[in-house]
């Protein structure tokens, strides 16, 4: 045990002249009563993984691991875990099984520890494995077998280490060791050496041990003594910030500090009990010119200027948040590369701290101590710029439960208190008179209360000032109290106000008894506010009224046109003004959001901010407590409230910004808060203290680890010197704190990927492993394609905080976004796909100082080897072979048949090819006896769809020739009869009907002529000599002739031809009976397929429009239309769709090529808008 080892180093004290000059210093006094600067101590423990309980050795190494060693193992621990490496007996590449006394960390990343038995071990991180150096009572050129308690590598990578006889060199590759300062050794004589630690970079070396402290000189081989330390020193270290400055720990005799420039010493006492000291001192990494010291009675902090100390002991109650130390035995101290300081405690394991945590005084009750305050929730502070602090506060764990007033004197540390009775945020202040005076509550169990008090500074008591009794207040319990600028006090009340001028001794009351123009149904008054013109202001519940003039008339605010409606449904619970004068109320009200109101006195301009839901530009609605313009630009106002964060309102614009935990505000209940001297606003929650900056918008927490009294505060409770000093009083005492003394951690954390899984199984390197060393050190991994399932384990190495790092990552390509760990160190994947993966970490620090590039592994999934790139290879060559020699087996095969069967096959081919010539000749004369029947048969197939319509269109005019004949048969009777009578006007009229009768048979007649004559034109066919005619006529009458054949074949058919003809088509030069024979076979195909498909209401469309270069004629229909995989084959000859003997498949082949090679037009098919066939015919204009 350490402290065993101390005991041990005791015996062997001497004591030796001094030779360096001693620095004189002043008498230094310690003050039991200073200023308490709480620390929060971080303990790591057995229960938190540690190999054993008492740890002797601390280090951090490069890639930012700390390192513990101990009575027995090895422990590397990364803020979260302790990874342990323990002494195998069968395993000589393990670490040795005794006191790892030392370690430290070489250029190569190698791990040096010096053991109990003299023994040094070079540990490799990346293989855990350990090269030991063992210790010899026989061979000089060994290490010396006694406790090695200190190890060091100089700036030219050499070992040293201590011994119990002087100290020694060990060289890494031969293992030889030379020995300094011991009867063997060179340079004399000069007993147990507890610490080498070099001169900057040079050949020189200051030693601390038994005889004191000396300069040795490598080069030279010399020990030069330069001052003794009566009870033996211990490790020296050197100042972080002082080059040359050196602290020297002793075993009973404080600290001395060595300063190598001159030699100088000064010698420090840092305790005052009489019990051996264990001692190590440190320099603060953070501020010049304090020390940190282990002792055996705890850590203490030490002002190198002045000597002033402060002890924080294991159960002093001196830890921030409860964090305090399991031991005041500490052994050894270490200064992480964060700043942070790092102890071990004896037989409690290590503690950590951050001295840069230490900027707030925290004040509180306790009841083992009569010198603190009493009332554990404050609700009341008043500092005085002479020293006096003012705390109203509740006690529930005092002796008397009760309200308290603390005078609190910061100078000496004395405390007075008197019991009384308040509400929350009592009125305390010291007015223009020079009275203190304190706002109370009627309690009859303590005389005295109820009313306006004063601090009476003569006898040291409270003194009733303002009362009921007195007749200066309508009600005794004080709920706020206001000064004006002449001296005028108004006092709130929950029975109403009351205006009192200390001058006179008299008093004015307004209340509902006293209406004085504002009736009120309550006149219990929540709050006051003073403005910059002298006017007050008291809010009600359902009420906002002001006391213009300085007087106790009060006038309703709401009394005004745009007051909202119901306004006596708001409690302005918060009041403030801006610098511009400006006043800003936040209205609250029950079960709705609240209304922030904006008033203009000047103007008598009252601006609404309203919540809308949806809309984040608008005002949040949550419960306001708090309301704070900034200070120097007035456009910008932030506003804290209960459940809904912060907010800011930008007034040019009327928009706002709301801020919560993706900002950086972690607790949505956020109470009033204060703005420091440098336009910080600090913002009181439920989960610790806020400090905003507007400019970057960014929060920074600080919690129990700062010396907090307790996570929770209350609202209102602040105050701001002219000093900047800030004060928060909360559910367990105050804290008091400069904003400027603060600091922000700036370091970085260093990343590590710690662990590496396969299917939730640890990776550890080795042959078969896809690691060859540790994934710490690891820069890629290669992985089969059934190992797709692999999971990262990370961490984020800074130690402030390590629970509140943050921690991010992702596996690109397949993630492109940032995922927040959220605590969770570790990122598991399934199913990966072969291919490239990189996995990437990145981290931030407590105080939110992110590392960026942070840690990274490469990761390849390799494709099955079947699906490999030579596999692919070898497929295609082992098929190219494969193809190789079938060809030449086959090729050998075939050339032995064609060899035996080439005459036979030669005469074969000479009698198939005559009679194969002779059925040819049969089968083309065959062919084209049927071709000209078929084409025979097509064109009677035309005539005979055309004779039924023909014979109904000769019909009509037949009828018509018929009808008028037999009219004009009548009339020439009737022409008879009048001449007879010699009726001339008869007879004119008689003659005129039967002219025009005459002329109509003559026109039906020519139209049953042309009739004729089209069908005997069609029926001859054509000769090839073109005719010019009519369009819209010539298409008309074709669609009718194939209408009326298709309906005097089948009565029953039911389909509407719809002509859309153009004007404009105009006249064309064609082959008519062809182009006729074409318009036919079209109509009637589509006339089959809508009386086929059943299609109800079918409908034919005939249309006709002049095209730039021709006439275009279109017929259409609404049927089932043509499929597409048979469009590009309609018009082959003989193909046809229809059943056996319905069609020969020709009507459309002749069809294409009467248009296209007999008029040199186009034939086109497509779909209809109508969801049926269309066919295009497009006829050139020449």
């Amino acid at each position: 045990m350490y402290c065993r080892t101390i005991a041990l180093l005791a015996l062997l004290l001497t004591a030796l002249p001094s030779e360096a000059r001693q620095v004189p210093s002043d008498e230094v006094t310690f003050s039991p009563g200073a200023t308490d600067l709480p620390i929060r101590f971080e303990n790591v423990t057995l229960e938190d993984g540690l190999s054993q309980s008492t740890v002797y050795s601390i280090a951090q190494d490069s890639k930012g691991f700390m390192w513990f060693g101990t009575e027995i193992g090895l422990n590397r621990y990364d803020g979260t875990r302790v990874e342990r490496f323990m002494p195998d007996p069968f395993d000589s590449t393990s670490v040795h099984d005794t006191y790892i006394w030392e370690i430290k960390e070489d250029d190569e990343g190698y791990l040096w520890m010096s053991y109990e038995d003299g023994s040094i071990g070079r540990f490799d991180p990346n293989t855990a494995t350990s090269r030991n150096y063992y210790s010899s009572a026989v061979d000089s050129t060994k290490l010396h077998p006694s406790r090695s308690v200190f190890l060091d590598i100089d700036s030219e990578g050499r070992i040293w280490s201590s011994a119990l006889t002087g100290f020694q060199q060990l060289d890494e590759e031969s293992g030889h060791v030379t020995h300094w300062g011991s009867h063997s050794g060179n340079g004399g004589d000069i007993g147990w050496t507890s610490g080498i630690v070099q001169e900057g970079d040079g050949d020189t070396f200051i030693i601390s041990g038994e005889e004191g402290i000396f300069r040795f000189d490598l080069q030279a081989g010399t020990l030069t003594h330069l001052f003794d330390v009566p009870s033996g020193a211990t490790t020296a270290t050197e100042d972080v910030h002082e080059p040359g400055i050196f602290w020297i720990g002793t075993l009973n005799d404080g600290i001395y500090r060595l300063d190598t420039t001159d030699d100088s010493w000064r010698h420090y006492d840092v305790t005052k009990s009489s019990a051996d000291r264990a001692v190590q001192a440190v320099s603060d990494p953070n501020t010049p010119g304090i020390v940190w010291v282990g002792t055996v009675e705890g850590v203490v902090r030490m002002n190198a200027q002045t000597g002033a100390y402060q002890t924080y002991r294991s159960g002093s109650g001196s830890g921030a948040g409860g964090g305090e130390l399991l031991s005041n035995a500490i052994g050894t101290m270490y200064t992480d590369r964060t700043g942070i300081l790092w102890a071990s405690t004896g037989g409690f394991g290590v503690t950590r701290f951050d001295p840069t945590a230490m900027g707030f005084v925290k004040g509180e009750a306790r009841p083992d101590n009569p010198n603190s305050m009493r009332g554990e929730v404050v609700w009341a502070i008043y500092p005085e710029p002479d020293g006096i602090l003012w705390v109203a506060a509740f006690g529930s764990e005092s002796a008397e439960p009760g309200w308290y007033l603390n005078r609190i004197d910061r100078t000496t540390g004395t405390v007075q208190f008197w019991r009384t009775q308040m509400s929350t945020q009592p009125p305390v202040f010291r007015g223009q008179s020079g009275d203190l005076y304190v706002g109370t509550h009627v309690n009859d169990d303590i005389s005295g209360m109820g009313g306006v008090l004063v601090h009476d500074e003569r006898r040291q008591r409270l003194t009733p000032r303002y009362t009921v009794e007195n007749g200066m207040l309508p009600n005794n319990n004080v709920r706020d109290m206001k000064e004006t600028a002449d001296g005028i006090h108004y006092v709130a009340t929950r029975g109403g106000m009351s205006r009192i001028d200390p001058r006179t001794g008299t008093a004015q009351f307004w209340s509902k008894d006293e209406p004085r123009g504002v009736k009120v149904d309550n006149d219990v008054i929540w709050r006051l506010m003073l403005d910059s013109r002298g006017t007050v202001w008291a809010s009600l519940f359902g009420n906002l009224i002001y006391f213009p003039d300085g007087g106790i008339t009060p006038e309703d605010f709401w009394d005004r046109a745009d007051a909202p409606t119901d306004p006596h449904r708001f409690l302005p619970r918060v009041m403030t003004e801006d610098t511009n004068g400006m006043l800003w109320f936040g209205l609250a009200q029950d079960g709705a959001p609240s209304v922030i109101l904006r008033y203009d006195p000047i103007s008598d301009e009252a601006t609404y901010f309203t919540h809308r839901a949806g809309d984040r530009t608008s005002w949040s609605g949550g419960s306001v407590s708090g309301i704070h313009p900034h200070p120097e630009d007035p456009n910008q106002v932030f506003f804290n409230s209960y459940g809904a964060g912060m907010s800011r309102l930008d007034v040019s614009t009327g928009r706002f910004t709301h801020y919560d935990t993706d900002d950086g505000l972690m607790d949505p209940a956020v109470y009033t808060g204060i703005w420091d001297a440098d336009v910080t606003l600090w913002a009181p929650t439920n989960s610790g203290l806020y400090r905003f900056d507007p400019e970057t918008e960014t929060f920074r927490r600080f919690g129990m680890e700062y010396g907090l009294q307790s996570l929770e505060f209350n609202e209102g409770v602040l105050a701001r010197t002219a000093s900047n000093e800030l004060f928060f009083g909360g559910v367990q005492g105050f804290n008091a704190f400069f904003p400027t003394q603060l600091r922000t951690n700036n370091v970085p954390p260093d990343v590590a990927i710690t662990e590496f899984l396969l299917f939730n199984t640890k990776v550890t390197p080795g042959p078969g492993s896809p690691l060859t060393k540790s994934i710490v050190d690891t820069e890629a991994i290669v992985l089969r394609h059934d190992q797709d399932a692999p999971s990262f384990q990370f961490a984020a190495l800074h130690y402030k905080r390590p629970e509140a790092n943050r921690i991010r990552y992702r596996l690109e390509p397949e993630q492109t976004e940032w995922i927040d760990a959220e605590g969770r160190n570790e990122a598991s994947y399934t199913n990966l796909a072969p291919g490239e993966y990189t996995f990437r970490v990145i981290a931030a620090n407590s105080d939110g100082v992110w590392n960026a590039d942070g840690a990274s592994v490469t990761l390849t999934i390799l494709s099955p080897w079947y699906a490999r790139w030579w596999a692919l290879l070898l497929y295609v060559a082992l098929f190219g072979a494969a193809v190789v020699a079938v060809d030449r087996i086959q090729r050998r095969r075939l050339v032995l048949k064609e060899r035996e069967a080439v005459r036979e096959r030669e005469l074969e081919q000479a009698r198939e090819i005559e009679k194969q010539h002779r059925a040819l000749e049969a089968s083309h004369a065959e062919l084209k006896a049927t071709q000209t029947q078929l084409v025979e048969q097509e064109k009677l197939a035309s005539l005979g769809s055309l004779t039924a319509g023909i014979a109904h269109e000769i019909k009509n005019p037949l009828n018509f020739v018929n009808n008028f004949a037999e009219v004009s048969s009548e009339l020439a009777e009737e022409l008879r009869d009048a001449v007879a009578s010699g009726d001339t006007a008869a007879v004119a009229g008689i003659i005129d009907d039967l002219l025009q009768n005459t002329s109509q048979i003559a026109k039906h007649g020519k139209r049953a002529d042309s009739i004729v004559r089209a069908m005997m034109q069609h029926a001859r066919g054509g000769a090839g000599d073109k005719e010019e005619i009519d369009v819209n006529e010539f298409v008309g009458e074709y669609a009718s002739l194939a209408w009326h054949g298709m309906r005097a074949r089948d009565h029953g058919f039911q389909v509407d031809i719809d002509r859309d003809f153009q004007p404009d088509a105009g006249r064309l030069r064609v082959q008519p009976q062809d182009l006729g024979r074409v318009l036919v076979n079209l109509l009637n195909n589509a006339f089959q397929a809508l009386h086929a498909a059943g299609v109800k209401n079918g409908c034919v469309q005939v249309a006709t429009r002049r095209t730039g270069g021709g006439v275009e004629i279109t017929v259409s229909d609404n049927g089932p239309g043509i499929p597409d995989d048979i469009k590009s084959r309609i018009f082959e000859p003989f193909f046809t769709t229809k059943t056996t003997g319905e069609g020969t498949g020709l009507g459309l082949s002749l069809s294409y090529d009467i248009i296209t090679k007999g008029h040199g037009g186009t034939m086109t098919v497509r779909e209809s808008k109508g969801g049926g066939a269309e066919f295009v015919i497009s006829l050139p204009a020449a």
